[in-house]
């Protein structure tokens, strides 16, 4: 009561009311305690003669708000959850008088977004002086991370205020503690987010909340009353479940996912859920690396049950649940130990060579930490090409003969001595980033070679013979005593098709256990990987991780090109997807390398086993490797990896300030796919990449094109100067660059299969891609002299709906319904069907939606989905994502059967009614033209179901009536004499179809009511009821024509299909010939008469208190 007198308020003058109906309860019980106050007030009055006013007041309750029930505003998605509760809640008006205080008790303010743009304009429309919201529950500050609640802080209004608040006393730099805090320490039990609440008293929070939820235009004051934290406890003693107002979650997780909700707001992915999260069970794992190379290791890693999260550092754009980013954590040796004592890592992971070179791997070690990856020593193999030439000289290992030089004049004398009529290649010692590599094709360019190389990385270089031969690599994950080998890659250095341009970090890879024959790969293990392994063990060198092993698969045999002491970029991309898919654990793979266990023969037949390919595609920056400009913003992701078998993996990519991906590095993105054979994985590949687009984007075509190992000779190049971008094509048009993509039509059809499959039943054969499909009647039932019945039908301007608001998943479903509900009123059952679907540019994720929506509509229907056509049509449709679908269909039914039963019918006879899902797929032109007319989007609340947008409610699907019509026909005794679909034309086009010429339906609009879809395009287009019924549905899909004598029968039988249905009217004779054929009764009255006098009857039609309030919603919409 204190804020009421604040706004000159007493019992005299307010009004005690509720926001039904949860607040209820709590209502009756604060009144009861507020007349209770009140009693006390007056004896005392009456006593001493003192403030003798109260004598007279009262407290009064009002039912002020009524709520539809049937609207659930509760769990609803944010855009129309608003829209939903305006249209949920009416006044009774004279319950509050102009000027009244009204005090209005919800059971809790979570968000504000109602209150402010629904309900508390609602109440205004009473006019009181001041609308005093009183909350039953505490402020609500804090994500439930238990129950069905959401867990994005940023739309409590309650931390909404303290932001607010502190940003205007100047505190920001309190808000970027706390974040610094929670990312730092993610897992601890400590809830840093209660800090940005702890500066502000309960009524400042109020106030602010109470600022933020006032409507603009609100002429009454709004405030906020809470009930407080301590008054709650003391109403319930033994309370639980208080961690949304407290921040004292009963659990760790409660407490990481606080943490984490704050971290995605400052971030700017405040609409990230922070679900999955579990404190329970699992190992905390640390990847070390920014590259594509690290976001495929923490996938991998975290694709295992028993890791319970992956920290990766410094990160990329990568994350997601169970993987999370700390870029804070550089490569350190001490900050990285550091960071593993206090998330209690059970295993690093180290992906690049440098922190290997600079020792990482030797402290962690050192601090009892289990550490995948070699020690400084060891990772000697890569930091040093000269040391591991002469390594290989040491222990019989082949590789290239060669020459080490420590300044450019030995170098150029030992390219004299080295180069042949091949070439020669110019290494340096020193770690390149795999860019110090240049394959000279004479000594002339060899010296330069030479030249350069020591001019970027210093000296000594290495020059070595050009091997001949196909390049391949190999990967031994060690523990420094056993190995066990994975399958083959082969990387493409080169920046541009057919291995031209200069060196870079790697544009592509494929892998495929096919890459090298068994006994091949058995004389790699004896005469090569087993060697090395063993010699750095007797040097003193034990090599723990990963060895790489680059081969030139020689006439003379493999020979090693060099040793990396870590997994390739981006052959890491494409080996680890295929080891996951082959279910093989990542995690215990790694960590059994740091243990002291024999890595066994049973693995190791096991990875040499292994099925399928694998191909990655690297899309690089423009101008990359050379300079290159950061920050575009990529598009298609998503796309990207709605092609069956795909991964993205970021590379330089990063979250800009707005929380949006852009480039920040040179290799991009990696994309890899999988496939049975290296053919199937690179298509699919590619039909990923190309979904995705970003500034000054490139890749090369041809990855994995040479899949052959005789089919590939040199693998690295001359350094050219000036060569930042690719050179022109040299092969001519492609059916590609004309516009047309057979790889994504072909991944397309891998989609669609198993969508095909469910749809199977017995007497059809043929598979996806044969010329044509078959169909056996002697297996489709039993039939004494089956007649074939065949119907075609697309779905019109519905398509231009699903295509604005991208939701293709249904208009399949009408498309079936279109064609089965035409034939099966003749009473044929529907036995297959066929389908076109034409684009302009073929999206994969877009066509398989729609061949989707048809299986759902041929498993309705009862038919199998037997085949189609998939036409791309570049320059047919003026927007490339615009498509058209026409379908076809054929069934059966027995020859003495006749539907419609013209001879039979008669006067009297019953039409009824089987009610429409909605528009169907009929008058999509004139609907849109209305919408448009409206001002509205197809993403805006729908005007007559505020629970659903627009778009999707239009795009409800159209009902399939083929079991109901297929029921009837077996009762027999000509008891269905007719049915009609009622499609384009509507009631007056559809019904005579099935008439003979001497009757007349009289129709009686009073029987049915007019959906509100229909009332909204009746009101809104101006639309008599003869063009309504000429051009929609208005609520009847199917009429059925049954005798007056059957009319129970066949109510019984729908009833029992739980069919809607009504009897609409009956057949009359029709002596004159030029009557119409059907005839509408009360059209006009029951349609369009409230619209007329100038009531918005969508929405509520029971609800009429604001008939003549122009601010009410029926006001907005009249006409």
């Amino acid at each position: 009561m204190e804020r009421v007198k604040e706004v000159g308020g007493s019992f005299k003058n307010t009004v005690f009311s509720f926001i039904p109906n949860t607040s209820e309860l709590a209502f009756y019980g604060m009144v009861k305690q507020y007349r209770e106050d009140l009693y006390r007030e007056q004896r005392r009055a009456m006593e001493t003669g003192i403030n003798t006013e109260v004598l007279d007041q009262e407290v009064r309750e009002e039912k002020v708000v009524h709520k539809d029930a049937k609207l659930r505003t509760f769990i609803q998605e944010d855009a129309s959850r608003e829209a939903k509760t305006f249209h949920a809640y009416d006044v009774h008006y004279g319950t509050v008088r102009e000027g009244e205080v009204l005090v209005a008790l919800d059971d809790s303010i979570v968000r504000g977004n109602t209150l402010k743009n629904a309900i508390i304009k609602t109440l205004e429309r009473l006019k009181p002086s001041s609308i005093v919201i009183v909350s039953s529950a505490p402020l609500i500050c804090y994500p439930d991370p238990y129950g069905i609640d959401m867990a994005k802080l940023a739309d409590f209004v309650a931390f909404k205020a303290a932001i607010a608040l502190l940003r205007s006393r100047g505190k920001d730099d309190l808000i970027h503690e706390v974040y610094e805090q929670c990312l730092q320490d993610a897992d601890s039990d400590v809830n840093y987010v209660k800090r940005i609440y702890e500066g502000f008293t309960q009524r400042e929070l109020e106030d602010k909340v109470a600022e933020i939820i006032q409507p603009e235009n609100c002429t009454a004051k709004v405030q906020v009353v809470y009930q407080t934290v301590d008054s709650l406890h003391k109403a319930i003693p033994e309370h639980l479940g208080d961690w949304y107002f407290t921040g004292d979650y009963p659990t760790l997780g409660g407490t990481v996912v606080c943490k984490r909700a704050f971290t995605l707001w400052m971030e700017g992915r405040g609409n990230e859920r922070c679900y999955g999260l579990s404190s329970e069970g699992g190992s905390n794992v640390l990847v070390v690396g920014s590259g594509g190379r690290e976001h495929a290791l923490a996938t991998a890693i975290a694709a295992s049950h028993k890791v319970k999260r992956v920290y990766v550092a410094p990160g990329n754009a990568g994350e997601h649940e169970k993987i999370i980013n700390i870029p804070a954590v550089n490569a350190s040796k001490e900050t990285i130990v550091g960071y593993c004592r206090k998330k209690h890592i059970s295993l690093v992971v180290v992906g690049p060579e440098q922190p290997l070179a600079e020792g990482l791997a030797d402290v962690v070690q050192e601090a009892g930490i289990p550490v995948f990856g070699p020690t400084a020593a060891a990772a000697e193999v890569e930091a040093s090409k000269s040391w591991a030439k002469d390594f290989m000289r040491r222990h019989g290992i082949p590789t290239a003969e060669f020459v080490t030089a420590v300044t450019p004049e030995e170098g150029e004398k030992a390219v004299d001595k080295i180069c042949s009529s091949n070439g020669v290649v110019v290494k340096a010692s020193g770690l390149a980033a795999g860019k110090g590599v240049i394959v000279a094709d004479s000594a002339q360019q060899g010296k330069a070679a030479v030249r350069e190389i020591f001019s970027l990385y210093g000296g000594p270089v290495v020059v070595e013979e050009l091997l001949q031969g196909a390049e391949v690599s190999v990967f031994a994950l060690t523990n420094g005593r056993s190995f066990v080998v994975l399958p083959p890659a082969r990387d493409h250095k080169r920046v541009f098709n057919d291995d031209e341009g200069p060196n870079t970090g790697g544009m592509g890879a494929f892998v495929t256990n096919s890459l090298l024959t068994k006994s091949e790969l058995e004389n790699i293990k004896e005469r090569i990987v087993a060697p090395s392994i063993e010699g750095l063990a007797k040097e003193g060198r034990p090599f723990s991780g990963c060895l790489y092993i680059g081969l030139m698969m020689t006439p003379h045999g493999p020979k090693v090109l060099e040793y990396n002491c870590r997994f390739g970029d981006p052959e890491t991309q494409a080996l680890l997807p295929l080891l996951l898919s082959n279910k093989i654990d990542c995690y215990d793979l790694f960590l059994s390398c740091t243990a002291g266990k024999q890595l066994g023969s049973k693995l190791s037949a096991r990875l040499e086993g292994i099925k399928g390919s694998s191909v990655t595609v690297v899309l690089a920056s423009g101008g990359y490797p050379g300079k290159f400009n950061k920050g575009y913003l990529i598009n298609g992701v998503n796309r990207a990896e709605c092609v069956p078998g795909v991964q993205v993996y970021y590379a330089g990519a990063q979250y800009d300030d707005n929380g949006v991906i852009v480039t920040s590095g040179g290799r991009v993105l990696s994309i890899t796919a999988g496939g049975e054979t290296v053919k199937d994985a690179a298509e699919r590949a590619y039909c990923a990449v190309r979904s995705i687009t970003f500034e000054g984007v490139h890749y090369r075509t041809d990855i994995a094109m040479c899949s052959g190992l005789s089919r590939v000779s040199k693998s690295r190049s001359f350094s050219e100067s000036g060569s930042d971008t690719p050179k022109s094509a040299k092969s001519g048009i492609t059916y590609l660059a004309a516009g047309v993509d057979i790889e994504a039509g072909e991944a397309a059809v891998d989609g669609f299969k198993p969508l095909v499959k469910r749809t199977q039943r017995p007497g059809m054969g043929g598979s996806l891609g044969d010329f044509g499909g078959f169909c056996d009647l002697a297996k489709c039932g039993e039939y004494d002299e089956p007649v074939l019945v065949s119907g075609t039908d697309g779905v019109g301007t519905k398509l231009k709906v699903a295509n604005t608001i991208g939701k293709h998943d249904t208009v399949g479903i009408d498309l079936v319904a279109m064609c089965a509900n035409d034939v099966v009123v003749h009473g044929a059952e529907p036995l297959f069907f066929l389908d076109y679907f034409a684009v302009g540019k073929l999206d994969v994720k877009q066509a398989v939606e729609v061949v989707k929506g048809i299986a759902d509509g041929c498993i309705q229907a009862g038919c199998t989905l037997l085949g189609g056509e998939t036409a791309e049509l570049p320059g047919i449709f003026a927007n490339t994502t615009e498509y058209d679908i026409a379908g076809f269909v054929v069934g059966v039914k027995e020859k003495s059967l006749e539907l419609p039963d013209k001879d039979s019918m008669q006067h009297g006879d019953i039409l009824i009614g089987l009610l429409s899902s909605g528009v169907h797929s009929n008058g999509f032109s004139l609907v849109r033209k209305i919408a448009e007319v409206s001002g509205l989007k197809m993403s805006d609340p729908a005007p007559y179901d505020p629970t659903t947008t627009l778009g999707v409610s239009l795009l409800t699907p159209t009902k399939i009536y083929v079991k109901t019509i297929l029921e009837l026909v077996r009762l027999g005794a000509g008891k269905l004499k007719g049915a009609a679909h009622i499609t384009g034309g509507g009631l007056f086009q559809n019904i005579p179809r099935m008439l003979p010429e001497h009757l007349q339906a009289v129709i009686r609009a009073d029987t049915w009511e007019l959906p509100a879809v229909f009332r909204w395009c009746a009101t809104q287009g101006k639309l008599e009821a003869t063009e309504l019924a000429s051009t929609f549905n208005v609520g009847i899909g199917m009429v059925l024509c049954v005798a007056a004598e059957h009319k129970d029968t066949v109510m019984k039988v729908l009833r029992g299909l739980d069919e809607e249905a009504v009897v609409i009217g009956e057949l009359v004779s029709k002596p004159i010939t030029t009557d119409p054929k059907v005839v509408i009764i009360g059209a006009e009255t029951e349609w369009t008469l409230l619209s007329d006098m100038g009531v918005n009857t969508l929405l509520q039609p029971s609800v009429l208190s604001g008939l003549f309030d122009e601010d009410s919603p029926a006001a907005a919409v009249r006409s």
